[in-house]
């Protein structure tokens, strides 16, 4: 899998461009969000996620810092849920998902629900 991921003003995602490949095809995916909360894949409108600021590329714990970083969720004792624009690996079928995110300590910030035991992102 390779991706790349642009985000805008307050680590908020404005593209993610994936491309995951199996033994037996590749897939591609183009997933924007506009500035009115809009999002996109491959062009195509997304039902579910208007106004989710993050996507959430599975098996990628980079795009679950976007959050924790805008709100702070690595400084202090909290708990924030976000809808996140999830995209699924291999498969880049994105989906609306509710994720909750809970400050763990320092230097361990936060780990979102439903993630596996002992995943957390960790930012120093």
């Amino acid at each position: 899998m390779s991706y790349e991921l642009e985000t805008g003003e307050g680590f908020v995602t404005r593209r993610l461009m994936v491309t995951a490949e199996t033994e037996t095809s590749t897939r591609t995916l183009d997933l924007r969000r506009d500035d009115a909360g809009r999002w996109t894949a491959d062009g195509e409108p997304l039902r579910g996620v208007d106004g989710a600021l993050d996507c959430d590329l599975g098996l990628c714990p980079l795009t679950n810092s976007m959050p924790v970083l805008r709100h702070g969720l690595h400084l202090a004792p909290g708990e924030r849920e976000f809808l996140m624009a999830w995209v699924s690996v291999p498969g880049l079928v994105v989906r609306p998902s509710r994720q909750t995110y809970t400050h763990l300590g320092a230097p361990t910030a936060a780990a979102p629900s439903g993630s596996r035991p002992g995943m957390a992102v960790r930012l120093r």
